[in-house]
C-alpha cells in the first residue's frame, strides 16, 4: 500500500511537471510569436515609409523643373507635382502591396501545413500512448 501511495505522488509530481513544462513552451511560443509579428510589421511599414520619400523627393524635383525649367506658374507647378507624387505613390504602391499580399497568402498556407502536421503527430503520439496503456493494463492482468 505504502508502494502505491509513492507511485501515485510520483505521477501527480510528473503531471504537475509535464504542466509546468507545457506551459512554459506555450509562453515561449507566444513570446516568439508577438517578436515575429514586430518583425513583420517592421518589415511592412519600411517600404512603404521608402516609397513615401522617393515619391516625395521626385514631387520636389518634379516641382523644381516645372517651375524654374519649363516656366510653369506655381498653381501649374503645384498641380503637375502632385500628379507626379500620387503616380508614383499609388502605382508603385500597389505593386508593393500585391506583393506583400502575395508573400502573406503563402506564409498563411505554410503555418496552416505545418500546424496540420503538428496536430496529426500529437494525434499519433496520444495514439501510442493509449496503446502503450492497453498493453501495460493486459499484461497487468495476466
Amino acid at each position: 500500500m505504502r508502494i502505491d501511495n509513492m507511485d501515485e505522488k510520483e505521477l501527480a509530481k510528473s503531471k504537475e511537471e509535464d504542466i509546468k513544462a507545457q506551459k512554459e513552451k506555450e509562453k515561449e511560443q507566444k513570446k516568439r510569436q508577438k517578436e515575429e509579428q514586430k518583425n513583420a510589421n517592421k518589415i511592412v511599414i519600411s517600404p512603404f515609409k521608402s516609397l513615401l520619400l522617393a515619391a516625395l523627393m521626385f514631387t520636389i524635383i518634379g516641382f523644381l523643373v516645372f517651375y524654374f525649367g519649363s516656366e510653369f506658374d506655381i498653381v501649374e507647378s503645384s498641380y503637375r507635382a502632385f500628379l507626379v507624387f500620387t503616380t508614383i505613390y499609388v502605382g508603385i504602391g500597389m505593386i508593393v502591396l500585391i506583393f506583400f499580399y502575395s508573400l502573406y497568402r503563402i506564409k498563411v498556407n505554410e503555418s496552416k501545413k505545418e500546424e496540420d502536421r503538428n496536430s496529426s503527430q500529437n494525434f499519433d503520439y496520444e495514439e501510442d500512448e493509449m496503446d502503450r496503456i492497453m498493453n501495460e493494463s493486459s499484461i497487468d492482468k495476466e
